[in-house]
C-alpha cells in the first residue's frame, strides 16, 4: 500500500479534492446513480438541434424562392424592354411565358405591373 502524504489532497474521479470521508456530493443510491444523465442531455439538447437544422433548410428555401421571384422579374423585363409598344395580349403571353422561371414553386398569384415602356421623348410610331 503507498502511503500519501499529509498535505497533498487526494484526487477524486473528477479532481476534486477529497475529504477524509472521501467525496460525496449525495447521499444514497440516487446521488451515485449516474447511468441516464447522457440521455437526460441529448433530451434536453435535441429541441434546439432540430430547431437549427430546420430552421437552416427553410432559411434555404427562402433564399432560392428569392432568387427565382428575382430571376422572374429580370426575365419579364427583359420582355418587355424587346418589344416596342407592347399590348394586352403580348404582356398576358410575356407573363405566361415568365411564369416557367417559377416552375417548382405556385406561380397563380403572380401579378406583372408594367409603369412604362419606352424611352422617355421618343415616339416609336
Amino acid at each position: 500500500m503507498r502511503l500519501r502524504s499529509p498535505f497533498v489532497p487526494h484526487r477524486g474521479p473528477w479532481g476534486r479534492a477529497l475529504g477524509r470521508r472521501g467525496w460525496q456530493p449525495c447521499p444514497g443510491r440516487f446521488g451515485r446513480a449516474e447511468e441516464g444523465v447522457a440521455l437526460l442531455e441529448f433530451a434536453l439538447i435535441l429541441p434546439i438541434l432540430l430547431m437549427s437544422y430546420i430552421g437552416t433548410i427553410e432559411v434555404s428555401n427562402l433564399f432560392a424562392t428569392l432568387r427565382k421571384v428575382d430571376l422572374m422579374t429580370r426575365t419579364i423585363g427583359e420582355f418587355v424592354g424587346g418589344a416596342p409598344m407592347p399590348s394586352q395580349q403580348e404582356l398576358d403571353g410575356m407573363l405566361k411565358a415568365s411564369k416557367v422561371v417559377l416552375m417548382p414553386l405556385d406561380g397563380a398569384g403572380v401579378e406583372i405591373v408594367v409603369s412604362a415602356v419606352g424611352v422617355l421623348g421618343v415616339d416609336f410610331r
